[in-house]
């Protein structure tokens, strides 16, 4: 196997690891909220 594609399954776990732990899930929505915010700066279309 590949080192290009024991890589991209590395990243892979890693990505799902962190989609489902609950404390990045957390920081997700906190930066959510935040960026809401900014949306009615007129700042949307950078």
């Amino acid at each position: 196997m590949s080192g290009a594609i024991q890589y991209f399954r590395y990243l892979t776990t890693q990505l799902e690891a962190m989609a489902n732990d609950p404390s990045i899930q957390s920081e997700i929505q906190q930066s959510e909220r935040e960026f809401k915010i900014t949306e009615m700066d007129g700042l949307t279309n950078l």
